[in-house]
């Protein structure tokens, strides 16, 4: 039996290998009546799995969590009872990279800067951060990746050291959670208060908020925030909020497609696991939309940036969150409300434009899009 978060989308893909049964998100699946006999729990990231819960599932062989991210899981614990532990790493790494295109430009506004030829650095090239550093490049931009462990492993072809990549215009931040003492290269508190002192750019942070130290915000001067993660979510404090210069609550990755396809990602791998034909992918609705190519006059990339707020709608989700009320479930609401399109697969009708340049169709490719002249 397959007990699986109600949120989750594609109920059919994963009825296909097996008796599924609901349950809500959040702590209470502890006490789910059919706990006890699930062979398989699937979550996202509002549910921790830890001792408590595992106790309460003996028959548990697979724990799968439809996010990138796996910090809200006791991974020693299920490893020490001998259950498998899936993700959906990589699933919503694109619709992640167009946030962090959409508010590294909103950052760039308000310094009054064009991101042409700036130096970009990436912490962590994972899927997000290597789709970032896509974008980047497509666009122009000198991009340096800090990865201490793919370039330990030998997976990263070019690497700088953390303060060399802080020196860059533009900080992207894209590291998993790992705490003091979980690893050798912890990442809580990796830009403290004292580094951020010294940097006179952009910060993006859509990663963790423990990522970013409390008192790194508290400085009156230093470098320019751009926010989609929160020490404190989902009660953020609204006071750091004149500090950001672009903030929205956790909804980076939150697309239709990423949906759709971290579920179809859990269930190829539990079908493997069980040594069962997966079902054919699901079809994700509402894709193939089309919209007007913009006037290419004031230049390619506010142009794509025109396409990707209209696509999107990103500002209204940030309007929404600077005005409030800053509770937990109002940022709970917010979030479940900013489900949005994927800007992926959107076609571009060149409509009223000639002799489109090469560097606004590579720009489009670099993003998903497709241009239709």
């Amino acid at each position: 039996m397959l007990l699986i978060d109600s949120q989750l989308h594609w109920h059919a893909g994963f009825a296909a290998l097996g008796e599924v049964v609901l349950h809500a998100s959040g702590e209470s699946v502890h006490r789910h009546p059919d706990l006890a006999r699930a062979e398989a729990l699937v979550v996202r990231s509002m549910t921790p799995v830890g001792e408590a819960l595992l106790s309460a599932a003996p028959a548990l062989r697979f724990v799968a969590s439809a996010t990138a991210g796996l910090d809200h899981l006791d991974l020693d614990a299920c490893r020490a009872r001998g259950i498998r532990v899936f993700s959906a790493a990589g699933h919503n790494a694109p619709a992640v990279a167009d946030w962090v295109w959409w508010a590294m430009h909103r950052a760039a506004e308000s310094r009054e800067w064009s991101l042409e030829g700036r130096r970009l650095g990436v912490l962590g090239c994972g899927h997000t951060g290597e789709a970032v550093a896509e974008r980047a490049a497509a666009h122009g931009m000198q991009v340096v990746r800090s990865d201490p462990p793919r370039h330990e492993a030998g997976t990263l072809a070019s690497h700088v050291a953390l303060d060399e990549a802080l020196q860059c215009d533009v900080v992207t931040v894209h590291v998993p959670l790992i705490r003091p003492g979980e690893g050798e290269h912890p990442t809580e508190g990796l830009l403290s208060a004292e580094r951020v002192r010294e940097l006179d750019g952009i910060v993006i942070n859509a990663s963790r908020g423990e990522v970013l130290t409390a008192a790194a915000l508290e400085n009156p001067r230093g470098p320019t925030f751009a926010l989609d993660v929160h020490r404190s979510e989902p009660t953020p404090d609204p006071a750091t909020l004149p500090r950001i210069a672009v903030a929205t609550p956790h909804v980076a990755g939150s697309t239709h497609e990423a949906k759709w396809e971290a579920s179809a990602s859990l269930v190829r791998q539990l079908a493997a696991a069980l040594h069962v034909e997966p079902p054919a992918p699901p079809v994700v609705p509402g894709s193939g939309q089309e919209v007007r190519c913009p006037s290419l006059e004031r230049g390619v990339q506010p142009a794509i940036l025109k396409v990707l707020e209209e696509v999107t709608r990103l500002s209204r989700v940030e309007r929404e969150f600077r005005n409030g009320p800053h509770s937990a479930s109002s940022f709970l609401e917010l979030r479940r409300n900013s489900l949005r399109r994927a800007l992926q697969g959107v076609r571009i009708r060149g409509v009223g434009e000639a002799n489109v340049p090469m560097d606004f169709t590579r720009g489009l490719k670099a993003h998903g899009l497709v241009f239709n002249d």
